[in-house]
């Protein structure tokens, strides 16, 4: 009986497609991680990573907000004195 592959598409590592591989190891999902401005020390424990990339995450979160929240107080503002 031939079983099928665990390997991991994503990558060229010929490595078992595990949660922790899928989420963290895999250079496909750290590019991604990279890509929204979070970054993982894959030396700590995972729940430790998973709980860094929450935080970082929160502060990404945040800082939108408060983009958003100017650019809409801004237009606000030059609609404002439009209308005015």
């Amino acid at each position: 009986m031939e079983l099928p592959s665990y390997s991991c598409v994503l990558c060229t590592h010929n490595k078992e497609e595990t949660l922790f591989h899928l989420i963290l190891e895999c250079p496909f999902a750290q590019e991604c991680w990279i890509n929204i401005g979070l970054f993982a020390n894959l030396t700590e424990e995972p729940y430790n990573i998973l709980n860094s990339l929450r935080i970082q995450l929160q502060t990404v979160f945040t800082q939108v907000v408060l983009r958003v929240k100017e650019e809409w107080k801004q237009s606000m503002l030059e609609w404002l004195e439009h209308i005015l």
